[in-house]
This record gives structure tokens, C-alpha cells and sequence, in this order.
């Protein structure tokens, strides 16, 4: 049957292709079949080459005189022309390069010609352009008057896969010089792919837990038919109730102190099971209604802890029988009174009253905060699908990338006080503390080294800054100074004295805050007043093209690059720093983003987190904590703000993960508050959700670190099938990588595997 079908004009309008639906149109009106263009028809709205484009296909190889083939990553098509009857030189500016000048695009025989010059341009940052009647100039500075200048045009942002046209219109007495900007063909949405990839793994979280409720509704009614079978065939009495020791529970976050919650001066009944009490004339034995517990450092949802106390079995004074004895003497034994007879005295029997759960229970927001960190690493580590915003910022500025290293620091900082305080309630000695976080920094230290020498293994040329170094040496300063300065015996302040209580958890490491602040003062001495040979005292930016290419590339990064330079040299320092790219054009010197100087800074990055930890013990009702960050992220976050006057580039102190920057870390540490406050509302206090897939990998950061910085370049995690030019193809291998190493980890959680140093 032969179908005269046609497609309304606003269908063709809001799609705007009208090339391709002419074709189909003119197919319907020849009498194809509509059943037989379906498969075209998909096939078009797969492969469409304007933004419509869900796999980032631009439709087509050729274009005009365009050939797609010669287009990479973030880049399109620049077509320059003029009608102008003189000659013009194009100069350019990327967005990316703060306070650069306008550079020559080409030599200076490259004028702009009447029928156009076509320039493959980079897409990931708008860009300005400048017409001039003079291309002798190589640079042109960005804020100087220009004579020269015949038009600008932007800052523009373009797509990828587009074709784009800037022509020089004529000029007249009438008329002032003109550009004309235009957008010949629309580029492709490289942010689709993210959308599928949204959905894929929404669906996944969907069906896994449709499985876990209709697998766990099969438990249940499982359990209840067999319970029914069972109490209808077996009519078994209840057995007695066992013998009871009424045991004082004392609170676990105010060792020695008051009990919270409401639960003070109240007394609990542990139950004492007949079978668990071996007597024996020769010995004692060891009783209690739980296996014993190593004090932990947090609990959830601000419920009171509870400790439980062993109960020995020794011969009463003068006496060959066995006598229960508390090893607290605060808790106390009540034996019926009046006269016995007959068999020896028993406790009396009474049934057991409820009693709180006496199991250490894990704040699983801390392992999700750390998971978060871990897994946002290794997927910007493995190319985060190419998307400008998922990498390092170029110099100044905060991108997603820049937040995982400092949120590591900081949570790092958040467990130590945890550690020290569990390890000083067990009466362990403190040399036996310090030599065990020296060992850990130590092995932190040499795991960086050695990760630093894979493909590249000469002594002469191996990087000795670094990541895992940095970690070891905060964590070193920072549990040192929490092992010598912090008062483990914590006791509430008085209910009348409310400013102590205010500020109780800053009071018991306030020793630890004044070295941290010498730390950072002298930091700032050094980056603002040490004098680097030929650059400007004080300076804070990247060099070469930067404030016009008024510095040399040796001024990169000021103080902080001289003094890594003197210490480490050149061979042993990072040598592709992120601002190389714009404001060297990789010409630029070595630079070290995790040198020494802003180490210093990161002892305070560590300490901010070692104050939240503090925070968690002193206060252990949940409301207080979480307002209690809050209150930090909100002046933390607006000091930061103060230093860098609210600017993404300069600023008194600018954002920098570069420098390690004192505004840098404020900022970090205001925003890992706010997603800790987060993560501790929904799922240790509201248990709205686990963590999963968070938590596992946060269990096993070393490990899947370690493990990722192994495997970074090998089957399976990483592969490469063609030319891989586009964001859809690299995000699904990003994605690909990060997936498997989660299910490694999901993996040794199930088997209670964990990789600690």
C-alpha cells in the first residue's frame, strides 16, 4: 500500500533538518512504505548531526569543504574571511589564560583572505578574537589600546563538531569596522552522554533494590511459615529465666563522666547465663554478657555508648567457693538478703529488663565521605570523559577534580583523634603509639616513592614530592601533635559556664592550634616576602603569558616553585604542571603542586579535620554535631571567600590546589563539612541510605589507590578502541575503570578484606 504521508512544517522547524527530511519526505511521496523507513528513521535520530545527537556522532564525514575526520576532542571549525579591502591578521584569546594577551593565529604572511582561512579550533573554553591591520606584533596586550585593532569579537563559546564563521565586514565613513560572527553548522551535546549514563546506572540502583525488597519479603514469609509449622507441632515451655547482675553502665563518650541521654544514675541488668560460668577451685574465669570491646571513637545518631564490664569468678575471703566479682568497682552486686538454707545462696532471679545494644557501631558516614573521595578520584584519574570541568583548574579557580586530594587530607585528619584517644583508653604507653605513626608515615612515604617510579625508575630523574609523601608527612605533624596535646579524659562543662561548653572541643587541642598556626604563618612569611631572582616578590601566578608576559616561566608558582627547585631541582619535582598547557604553551618549566611550601598549609587542612573528629567525641548528641559543622563550614567558607574576594581568578589570597593556597584550603574544608553533615544526616541518623557503593571503597581507600596507580595503564580497567575522539567513547571507558575497581571493593568487603598500614 502506498502511503501519502507528510511531515507538518513545525516538525521539520523544531528539528531544523531539513536537508535530511527532504530526502524521507520525498520517499513517502514516491511510495515508499512507512514500515520499511522505521529502521532509517532510528537510525537518523541516532546519528543526527546536530545536538540532537546522543552518541556525539556528527552525521556526516564531509560537510561542504569540511572533512570531520581531521576534528579531535573539543574542537571545531573556524572559517575567517573579509570583504574588507585592506589586509588582516586574526589574533586570539582562550578564556582559560587570565590576563594573556591576544596571540598571532599563524605567521605573518597569514592574512585573513576573502574567501576565508579555516582554523581548527579548541572548544573546551570560549574564546575572544581580534581583527588587526597589523600582524607584526606576535602578542598584543589584552588591556592596552590597540590603534591597529579593526574588530573583536566575544568571548564565544562553540561546540564540538560545529563549523562556525567570523567575517570582516567593510567599512566606510558611515559605517564603523565590523565582525560578523555565525554559526554555519550546530555542534553536537557532548553532555548527553552523561545523561545515558545517569539513567544506566539509576536503573541498576532500581532493579538491585526491587531484588533485595522481593528477596527479603521471600525471607520473611519463609520464616513465618516455618515458625507457624513449627509452634504447631513442638510445644516446648520457655526456659527460666537465667540469674542477673545488675551492672551500672557507664557513658563511653564522657569516660569517668555523667551518662547522657537521659540514662544517668540508671542501672541496667546483665544476664549471666548458668553455661557461662565455669567454676574451678585452681583458677578464676573470665565472664561477660558480650565479647569485650576496644573503645571506639564515634557513635551514631548521638545514642549513648555503653561499656561492657567483665565479671570475674574468684574464691569469696575464707572461702573455697566461687564469688562473682566486678572488675569496676563502681558496679555493684545485690544478693538477696535474709536467712538461707539448704542449698548454697543464689542471686535472685528476676527476668531480665531490656537493655540498650552494646555493639560498637561504625559511623558508615565517614567510609562514604572517604569512598566519595576515592572513587571521584580514580575516575577523574582515568580521563572523566574528557569534560574540562572534571579535570585540575589551569591555574587559579576550583574545579571537581581539585576537591578529592584535600578531602582525603581532611577526613584523615577527622579519624586521627579517634585513633589516639581508643589507644590511650587501652593504657597503651605513648612511645608505643608515636613509633606506630611513625612506621605508618614512614610506609605512606615509600609507597609514594615507589608508585613515582613506575616508567620511570632512574634515581637521577625520579619525582620525590607527591601525593602519598604528603599524606605521610601531615599525618606524621598532625597525630604527633594530637598524641602529645590532647586530652583524652574529655568531662562536660559546667551546665552555668556555657561559653567553656561552647568551645570545649577547641580548648583540649588548643596546644595543637598554636603550632598549626606558626606553621601557617610561616608560610605566608615565605610566599609573600622571600625574594625569587627575576620575579616580582609576592607573586602568585603561573608565569610566562601571564599579566601579559611580563615574568619569566621560572617565576611559576613564586616562592613555592624557587624553594622546590633549590631543594629537589628540576629532575625530581612534577614536569607538566596544568598551567604549562595555556600559559607556557608547553614550553614551561617543572613545578610541583604538592611541594614543600604548601605542605604547611596542609598541616592546618589535616588539623581542620582533626578538629571535626574532636567535635565528635566531645558532643555526641547528633543535632550538636551537625550544627556544630555547619557553624565551621560557614566561616570557613566565608574566610576563604574574604581572601580571595569571591573572585575565581586573583584575589588577596586566590583559590590555588596549585600553591595549596590558605584561601584553597578553607574553602575545602567549608564544603567537605557541608557533605559530611549531609552524609551523617542520611545515613547514620535518619538511615536513609547506606553508603553503598561508597562505603566498601571507603573501607579500602589504600588498597584501590594503590591498586588503581598499579593497573592505571592495563586490561581490564583500561582499554582504547580507535581513534576514541569523542566525550561518549571516553566517559564509558572512565566509567568502565571506576565500575570494576568498586566491584573489586564491594568484593573484599563481602570477604572482610582490608588493606590497613
Amino acid at each position: 500500500m502506498v502511503m501519502d504521508w507528510r511531515f507538518p512544517s513545525w516538525f521539520l522547524e523544531v528539528l531544523d533538518h531539513k536537508n535530511v527530511f527532504t530526502y524521507f519526505h520525498s520517499s513517502y511521496l514516491q511510495g515508499v512504505s512507512v514500515l520499511s523507513e522505521i529502521p532509517h528513521s532510528l537510525l537518523f535520530l541516532l546519528h543526527s548531526h546536530n545536538n540532537m545527537s546522543w552518541i556525539e556522532d556528527p552525521g556526516v564525514e564531509v560537510f561542504g569543504s569540511y572533512i570531520f575526520s581531521q576534528l579531535s576532542l573539543d574542537q571545531a571549525f573556524l572559517n575567517v574571511s573579509s570583504v574588507a579591502n585592506q589586509k588582516l591578521w586574526l589574533y586570539s584569546l582562550s578564556s582559560n589564560c587570565h590576563t594573556c594577551p591576544y596571540e598571532r593565529v599563524g605567521s605573518e604572511n597569514d592574512t585573513v583572505a576573502t574567501a576565508g582561512n579555516v582554523h581548527i579550533i579548541n572548544t573546551k573554553y570560549s574564546n575572544s578574537y581580534r581583527l588587526r591591520t597589523n600582524g607584526r606584533d606576535t602578542t598584543i596586550d589584552y588591556d592596552r589600546s590597540d590603534t591597529d585593532r579593526y574588530c573583536d569579537v566575544g568571548p564565544v563559546s562553540m561546540g564540538e563538531f560545529g563549523i562556525y564563521e567570523i567575517q570582516a565586514l567593510q567599512k566606510s565613513e558611515m559605517v564603523p569596522a565590523e565582525c560578523k560572527f555565525t554559526e554555519i553548522r550546530t555542534p553536537v551535546n557532548i553532555y548527553y552522554p552523561f545523561l545515558i549514563a545517569f539513567l544506566v546506572y539509576l536503573a541498576i540502583i532500581i532493579l538491585f533494590n526491587l531484588y533485595k525488597f522481593l528477596f527479603n519479603r521471600h525471607d520473611v514469609s519463609s520464616s513465618t511459615t516455618s515458625s507457624a509449622s513449627t509452634s504447631s507441632t513442638t510445644n516446648v515451655p520457655p526456659p527460666p529465666p537465667p540469674p542477673h547482675i545488675e551492672e551500672q553502665y557507664i557513658s563511653s563518650s564522657h569516660p569517668g563522666g555523667p551518662t547522657v541521654s537521659g540514662l544517668a544514675n540508671l542501672t541496667k541488668r546483665t544476664s549471666i547465663s548458668g553455661s557461662q560460668i565455669s567454676i574451678a577451685s585452681n583458677r578464676s574465669s573470665v565472664v561477660s554478657a558480650h565479647p569485650p570491646i576496644s573503645e571506639y571513637s564515634s557513635y551514631s545518631s548521638g545514642e549513648a555508648a555503653y561499656k561492657v564490664r567483665q565479671i570475674q569468678m574468684d574464691p569469696a575471703p575464707g572461702s573455697s567457693k566461687m564469688e562473682p566479682r566486678l572488675s569496676n568497682p563502681n558496679i555493684q552486686i545485690r544478693r538477696p538478703s535474709g536467712p538461707v538454707t539448704g542449698a548454697p545462696p543464689q542471686p535472685s532471679v528476676t527476668p531480665a529488663e531490656p537493655r540498650p545494644q552494646l555493639q560498637r557501631q561504625r559511623l558508615q558516614s565517614l567510609d562514604t565521605f572517604r569512598g566519595i573521595c576515592i572513587v571521584i578520584m580514580i575516575f577523574v584519574n582515568d580521563g572523566g570523559g574528557g569534560y574540562y570541568f572534571l579535570e585540575h583548574a589551569t591555574w587559579d579557580g576550583l574545579y571537581v577534580a581539585d576537591l578529592v586530594f584535600p578531602w582525603f587530607l581532611w577526613i584523615m585528619g577527622v579519624c586521627i583523634p579517634m585513633s589516639i584517644k581508643s589507644a590511650r583508653k587501652r593504657d597503651t604507653p605513648r612511645l608505643k603509639i608515636f613509633t606506630k605513626i611513625l612506621i605508618r608515615s614512614l610506609k605512606l612515604i615509600s609507597i609514594g616513592i615507589i608508585l613515582a617510579s613506575f616508567g620511570q625508575n632512574d634515581l637521577d630523574k625520579i619525582r620525590l614530592p607527591g601525593v602519598l609523601q604528603r599524606f605521610g608527612i601531615c599525618y606524621f605533624v598532625c597525630s604527633t601533635l594530637c598524641l602529645l596535646y590532647m586530652n583524652v579524659n574529655f568531662s562536660k562543662p559546667a551546665a552555668q559556664n556555657k561559653f567553656k561548653a561552647a568551645v570545649q572541643d577547641v580548648e583540649i587541642i588548643w596546644i595543637g592550634w598554636v603550632v598549626i598556626l606558626l606553621f601557617v604563618m610561616v608560610h605566608c612569611l615565605l610566599t609573600f616576602f622571600l625574594t625569587v631572582p627575576g620575579c616580582p616578590t609576592g607573586y602568585l601566578g603561573p608565569g610566562g603569558l601571564h599579566e601579559n608576559g611580563a615574568w619569566s616561566t621560572l617565576c611559576i608558582g613564586g616562592a613555592s616553585g624557587y624553594i622546590d627547585r633549590q631543594i629537589f631541582t628540576d629532575k625530581h619535582i612534577y614536569g607538566w604542571p596544568t598551567a604549562n598547557e595555556f600559559y607556557a604553551e608547553g614550553r614551561g618549566k617543572a613545578y610541583d603542586p604538592e611541594g614543600l611550601l604548601g605542605t604547611l598549609n596542609s598541616f592546618l587542612q589535616v588539623w581542620l579535620g582533626v578538629q571535626t573528629g574532636v567535635t565528635m567525641l566531645v558532643y555526641p548528641k547528633a543535632t550538636s554535631r551537625i550544627k556544630r559543622w555547619l557553624s565551621w563550614a560557614t566561616v570557613l567558607g566565608a574566610a576563604g571567600a574574604l581572601l580571595c574576594q569571591g573572585k575565581e581568578y586573583g584575589g588577596w589570597i586566590p583559590v590555588n590546589k596549585n600553591l595549596w593556597s590558605l584561601s584553597f584550603v578553607l574553602v575545602t574544608c567549608s564544603f567537605a563539612l557541608i557533605l559530611l553533615s549531609f552524609l551523617y544526616f542520611i545515613i547514620d541518623m535518619k538511615k536513609w541510605w547506606s553508603g553503598t557503593p561508597f562505603y566498601e571503597p571507603g573501607m579500602n581507600s589504600i588498597l584501590l589507590y594503590v591498586g588503581h596507580s598499579i593497573g592505571s595503564s592495563c586490561l581490564p580497567f583500561h582499554w582504547k578502541v580507535g581513534r576514541m575522539e569523542t566525550h561518549a567513547i571516553k566517559l564509558f571507558e572512565s566509567l568502565w575503570g571506576t565500575t570494576l575497581w568498586v566491584l573489586v571493593a564491594i568484593r573484599c568487603h563481602i570477604k572482610k578484606f582490608y588493606w590497613v598500614l
